[in-house]
């Protein structure tokens, strides 16, 4: 009996496929391998495009190369900055009060949801309902 071979499946990682900028690399050797919080700042400097946290801020924006979204921000990234703190807890509560005050372009998670709602009552249902869904004046 002949056995029929395959050719090889050639699979690629995403980090293999894209490289971080050549202008970020400088901040990439400072990065220390603790927990704290990290920000991707733009040009402008006022508007941070992302904020994250980890329990080893090195390693995880080393992994920021995942998606073609991530390599579109680090496209547009001009440097990197970080707060170290006292362990994963402090990282948690430092990243989510950033990114209330702050509302990075790339974080969407923990954004503050400035759309108003309400609660729509029909025949034993009550629903929440987006405010501008709703006709308050007939």
């Amino acid at each position: 009996m002949v056995r029929r071979q395959s050719a090889p499946r050639l699979e690629f990682e995403a980090a293999a496929i894209y490289e971080y900028p050549e202008h970020l690399r400088p901040f990439l050797s400072e990065l220390p391998a603790l927990p704290g919080v990290y920000v991707f700042h733009s040009e402008s400097d006022t508007l941070p495009l992302y904020i994250g946290k980890s329990v080893n801020i090195r390693s995880r924006v080393l992994s920021h190369l995942r998606t073609p979204d991530e390599a579109t921000m680090l496209r547009q990234a001009r440097r990197i900055s970080w707060i170290c703190t006292a362990g994963e807890m402090g990282a948690l509560l430092l990243e989510a009060r950033l990114i209330k005050e702050q509302q990075p372009l790339f974080n969407k998670r923990l954004r503050r949801n400035r759309q108003l709602c309400s609660l729509q009552l029909s025949e034993q249902k009550i629903e929440v309902v987006s405010a501008r869904s709703v006709d308050f004046f007939p």
